[in-house]
């Protein structure tokens, strides 16, 4: 078989300037080899190819075209799962270790040391449940609701359990009463949604399946639900109208600190984001990478390579203010640390500060990075401090160090000249 891995950048980056131009057709077309790739350019690849389905989706939705928006809002959900959004979807791939609900009796002690918090009477119903208590379960909503009212979580917990048991129309005034308590509660609507098509009321449905896609943009299930439920509405003589949501709300912020800690163990993530060809999708991709490293930072303060992944990335999105902090705080925490040098000498090339990037590339040089490009980096900027002889002497050492290397050999000849 034909390996054309070598074109997998060029591929990336006509697909990226199509996505960005919201030519979606064309990004699928790009990016269908790229996806079957075990690397984070396939993983993206396979991000981006569903977004692309998942826009072409709304798109049917938002026309009518019902059958064809659930067949495209379905593979979307199928390639990357339920949430649309890229530090959901990373934090799915990477991020491991998530703590499981905690068991009946750890929950009756958060219950009995926050008595006034429904959340933590919901945990004790749901571990009783698991447990195989159904009664028990019941009885603590109950309680809870007689302790601290009829919030929305404890009124939903009690409408799934009674859909658990397929008493949907019991099920069904427990979501109205929880939607009604919180509107902004997309579960509320959703499970009324779930409830409502299971009676058959397909015009409910769809209504309260818009109303959660509404809350909940970044959903492919709710969205590919939706399509079914108006089709479905539309097919039994409703005229349905859809209104969707435009853009999509930041990920959750427990997905980025599960991905911040992942990344805190696994520094070659973000050096692998760090590798990713240019592309039109830089903004997007690099600005997440900043977000999870800053959280990650924040945790872990004195990590001198996740500020030095940080001043990379921001050096990426061509904010050198900020990368300058976080590539100092990299020094400052480890002094000898050679990328940061190479880093910091780059930045200050890119400002017109030549001596003070010669002096941190030389760090650099007798800290370990003994090598050809950083020698010629060195030349570079010792001819525009006019030093011809020195930045002669980095040239013949990188020349030493690897004999074919072209750009030296040139430059060597160029300053005989």
């Amino acid at each position: 078989m034909h390996d054309d891995s070598t074109h997998a950048p060029g591929r990336y980056g006509s697909a990226a300037e199509h996505y960005r131009r919201g030519e979606h057709a064309q990004a699928r077309a790009d990016l269908a080899e790229m996806m079957r790739e075990s690397t984070l350019l396939g993983k993206l690849s396979r991000f981006y190819f569903a977004m692309s389905s998942r826009l072409l989706g709304l798109q049917d939705l938002q026309a009518g075209r019902f059958e064809q928006a659930e067949r495209r809002l379905r593979s979307a959900m199928e390639l990357v799962g339920r949430e649309a959004e890229l530090t959901s979807y990373l934090a799915s791939i990477y991020a491991r270790g998530g703590r499981a609900e905690p068991c009946a009796i750890e929950a009756e002690k958060l219950v009995r040391a926050h008595p006034d918090r429904p959340d933590t009477w919901r945990k004790l119903a749901q571990a009783q449940w698991q447990s195989g208590r159904r009664e028990e379960a019941y009885l603590t909503l109950c309680q809870a609701m007689r302790r601290v009212g009829e919030a929305a979580c404890l009124l939903l917990q009690e409408g799934l359990f009674l859909a658990a048991e397929g008493k949907h129309r019991q099920a069904r005034r427990f979501f109205e009463r929880a939607s009604e308590t919180d509107s902004a509660n997309a579960d509320g609507h959703y499970y009324l949604a779930l409830a409502a098509a299971a009676e058959g009321d397909v015009q409910a449905a769809a209504r309260s399946f818009q109303r959660a896609f509404e809350l909940r943009p970044t959903d492919c299930l709710c969205a590919y639900q939706l399509a079914i439920a108006a089709r479905a509405a539309a097919e039994s003589g409703f005229h349905i109208v859809l209104r969707l949501p435009e853009g999509s709300p930041r990920a959750a912020s427990t997905e980025m600190r599960q991905l911040a800690q992942y990344v805190a163990r696994e520094p070659d993530f973000a050096e692998a984001f760090l590798s990713l060809p240019p592309s039109d999708l830089d903004e997007e991709l690099f600005h997440t990478l900043v977000g999870v490293l800053q959280v990650a930072i924040a945790l872990h303060p004195r990590h001198a390579d996740l500020h030095c992944c940080c001043a990379k990335a921001l050096h990426r999105l061509g904010r050198a203010s900020a990368a300058l902090e976080h590539v100092a705080a990299a020094l400052e925490i480890n002094p000898g640390y050679v990328q940061a040098h190479i880093l910091l000498g780059r930045l200050h090339a890119e400002a017109g500060r030549n001596e003070e990037a010669l002096e941190h590339v030389r760090r650099a040089i007798a800290a370990g990075a003994d090598w050809p490009d950083i020698h010629c980096f060195a030349a570079d900027l010792l001819e525009r401090c006019r030093r011809k002889q020195a930045a002669r002497e980095h040239l013949e050492r990188a020349l030493e160090l690897n004999a074919n290397y072209a750009q030296a050999a040139e430059r060597l000849r160029r300053l005989a000249a």
